[in-house]
């Protein structure tokens, strides 16, 4: 099922994601051969619960059922993909906590996303790696907040009116913008 909006080379999206902790280590995913890692997660479907979208993703990649303990970060994201396509992504992050063990520390997980591979690993929260997406996790995950909070993150120029002519990708990345609720 299509997972998002798209619109003369503008893509919109909704998106969740899990913070899955353990011993001072944090899973992420990325692709086998990616620069880049996020927080395990993936695309809402249309009338589908972000909290039920979560526990599904949970299932397809990980087989792992899921308690959410509480939503951490709103985080609306505006960036270019590898494609140059520019996206408006709005995650739901949320802090979880499996119902049943998940594989040692030093153990790295392959899973599919129908013919695309996705690997899952552990890092240190001292020791993420070096792209993490949204970038805000890098101290984010640091020190989780007590109130969840909306956390933007701008990667491409915007303007009033949002026609594709008006976007630019940026040199640079601005500042995340973080306000709690």
């Amino acid at each position: 099922m299509t997972r998002f909006i798209s619109e003369n080379n503008i893509r919109f999206g909704c998106r969740v994601a899990a913070v899955i902790l353990l011993l001072e280590h944090v899973l992420l995913q990325g692709e086998p051969n990616g620069d880049y890692w996020t927080l395990p997660g993936g695309g809402v479907e249309l009338l589908e619960p972000s909290e039920t979208a979560l526990q599904r993703e949970m299932r397809e990649e990980l087989s792992i059922e899921i308690r959410i303990h509480r939503l951490l970060w709103i985080v609306e994201q505006f960036f270019a993909d590898n494609k140059q396509r520019k996206h408006h992504e709005l995650a739901l992050i949320y802090l979880v906590v499996p119902v049943e063990p998940l594989p040692l520390l030093d153990r790295q997980i392959t899973a599919y996303e129908g013919s695309i591979p996705i690997i899952f690993k552990w890092f240190h929260i001292e020791d993420l790696p070096r792209i993490l997406y949204p970038s805000f996790l890098m101290s984010g995950l640091k020190s989780l907040p007590t109130a969840a909070q909306k956390v933007t993150e701008q990667s491409i120029a915007l303007s009033e009116n949002t026609h594709q002519d008006d976007l630019e990708t940026k040199k640079g990345m601005e500042e995340p913008r973080i306000i709690t609720i």
